[in-house]
């Protein structure tokens, strides 16, 4: 398997990247997913004036090690939170009143391993 190490730039984003040669495109793609978000099926990957589409292999491409390739995509919008957090500070007394004799600790609690020099 002979592997080579190229930078993907993202926005305004550089990525150092393994590359296996032997490995179909769709890999390749998978793995910038996974550092940019970018889905593979909006992934456009160009070298110079090339573009590397998923019926290209990987090895006839011509790629060599340290190459700048372009990622051109939009990563996935998160979804917005189904409910929104509510928040102690935010509750009524009477509402803050049964978490406290419920037994829901507040504040932080202290641990005694800080160190102050």
């Amino acid at each position: 398997m002979s592997k080579i190490s190229v930078k993907v730039k993202w926005v305004k984003e550089k990525y150092t990247v393994d590359v296996m040669l032997d490995e179909p495109v769709e890999v390749f793609k998978t793995q910038l997913f996974a550092l940019t978000g970018v889905p593979p099926e909006r992934q456009k990957i160009t070298a110079g004036i090339k573009q590397i589409t998923d019926q290209a292999d990987l090895k006839t491409i011509g790629l060599k090690d340290g190459q700048l390739l372009m990622l051109i995509g939009t990563a996935d919008v998160l979804a917005a939170p189904v409910e929104k957090p509510v928040f102690v500070e935010d509750l009524a007394p009477e509402e803050m009143q049964g978490l406290i004799s419920a037994g829901v600790p507040m504040g932080l609690e202290n641990l005694g391993n800080t160190c102050y020099m």
